[in-house]
């Protein structure tokens, strides 16, 4: 017999958890916190009940308010890694596992782990971040749900990129742009051609990285997506930057920086500090640019709890240090940056700092010291840049466009006949096959 009180508090918990959702993604994190407050407390009072029927039981109360307070966990743990409150994600996600164990729910335990993952990405717990995604994937594929698939191969292939292996990477973010394509999911194609958009800048191919920005930007803007817009803004203006055209960075650095606040989006808010203080160096800005460089060290470490960015943070101060005549702490900062980097297995990152810090002991007058580390740079940055890398990178270009193209042509093919099955209950038979003929000339 079914408790009817009970009953209708899960169906008001259900209501209360879809504006739960509608504030969660107008960044309403307050007023979506009150309302899990209030689900926890209608909700905790029954959870421990015996006479609501088996928590495995689906069609039980008991699973229901399981269920619930899974989700309710989910949507805390979420709001807190927004918020790079990454300790507070983690307990919740826990919890949140928990009671999906409890009542077998590998549905929203595939949403936890991916955010485990992503939080563990953050803090650069590396080994366990990939765990997290191949356990996801691994559920994602044993029901199917490609709807959330794409999101950890694109982790991964964020993960591999960042390691420098952009052969896998190039794997990964193929395989997550083909699901999100199949079932037309706007925002994973937008995240994915951001991606793929990075991994060209990293392999110095500017052009195709500022073609796939563009197209991503678009995607975000059609379905207005802020934090996604954040990011494209960002990496646009880590394009100009590269590129020498700084002004137009550092407009483009801060409209993604005051986006991204705004959006409480606090872990990409570091990238487009850094971003800013660098273009301030570029400048000649020195005075600028080292009160950035050391408020994105402190924000990184001390407000994120991340390494995540630091290496370049660390990068661009021992590069600053050394321009304004302090080779001593520059080598420190950049040693710093090496150790690091290696800890991280970041590749491109060791190189880059072993190439700047070849220069600060070449400054010191140490020349054997400088030869050693210009070798070591060389030796790497061929290794992750390799043609063959880069070969896969055209391909993937190539059989994206070919794959547009044909869908095009597949679209004109259906409106043509569909005109001609249109034209055919309308004119004679004589007329329309002269039409036809014409247009296939």
């Amino acid at each position: 017999m079914i408790d009817n009180t009970v009953h209708h508090i899960t169906l008001e918990a259900d209501t209360l958890l879809d504006e739960v959702e509608i504030l969660y993604r107008k960044f309403e994190y307050e007023a979506a916190e009150q309302i899990l407050r209030n689900i926890l407390s209608m909700l905790e009072h029954h959870l421990h009940r015996d006479d609501l029927g088996d928590a495995l039981d689906e069609a039980s109360l008991k699973h229901t308010i399981i269920s619930h307070m899974s989700r309710v966990y989910n949507y805390f743990a979420a709001i807190a890694d927004s918020r790079a409150e990454y300790a507070n994600a983690l307990h919740y996600a826990e919890i949140g596992i928990s009671y999906c164990d409890q009542a077998n729910n590998e549905i929203i335990k595939i949403r936890f782990l991916q955010l485990k993952g992503n939080v563990y990405k953050d803090i650069t717990d590396n080994s366990r971040a990939i765990e997290c995604f191949h356990q996801c994937i691994e559920l994602c594929e044993k029901h199917n749900k490609l709807e959330i698939l794409a999101y950890p191969l694109g982790s991964l292939g964020n993960m591999y990129s960042a390691f420098g292996d952009f052969t896998k990477a190039i794997e990964y973010y193929t395989r997550a742009l083909e699901i999100d394509e199949k079932i037309n999911h706007k925002e994973g194609i937008a995240r994915n051609l951001g991606n793929m958009a990075n991994l060209y800048g990293r392999l110095s191919i500017p052009t195709k990285a500022f073609e796939y920005l563009l197209r991503s930007l678009e995607i975000n803007e059609e379905i207005g997506n802020k934090a996604g817009i954040a990011i494209n803004l960002g990496n646009i203006g880590e394009f100009y930057l590269d590129t020498g055209d700084y002004h137009t960075a550092l407009e483009y650095f801060n409209r993604a920086l005051a986006l991204s606040l705004e959006v409480s989006a606090l872990r990409p808010a570091g990238f487009w500090m850094l971003g800013i203080a660098t273009v301030e160096l570029k400048m000649g800005n020195t005075e600028a640019a080292l009160e950035g460089l050391n408020a994105t060290l402190d924000f990184r470490r001390n407000v994120l709890n991340s390494n995540e960015g630091v290496t370049d943070t660390l990068l661009q101060l021992g590069l600053l240090l050394r321009e304004i005549g302090n080779p001593e702490e520059s080598i420190m900062r950049l040693s710093e940056g090496i150790a690091l980097a290696e800890e991280l297995e970041e590749k491109t990152s060791i190189a880059s700092l072993s190439e700047a810090l070849a220069e600060s002991y070449f400054a010191l007058g140490d020349g054997m010291k400088a030869y050693e580390l210009h070798k070591k740079f060389y030796e790497l940055d061929s290794a992750v840049k390799n043609e063959e890398t880069k070969k896969q990178a055209d391909k993937f270009d190539t059989d994206r466009k070919q794959a547009e193209s044909e869908k095009q042509i597949a679209v004109e093919r259906a409106r043509a006949q569909a005109t001609d099955e249109i034209l055919a209950n309308i004119l004679p038979a004589s007329i329309v096959e002269r039409l036809i003929k014409e247009r296939k000339k």
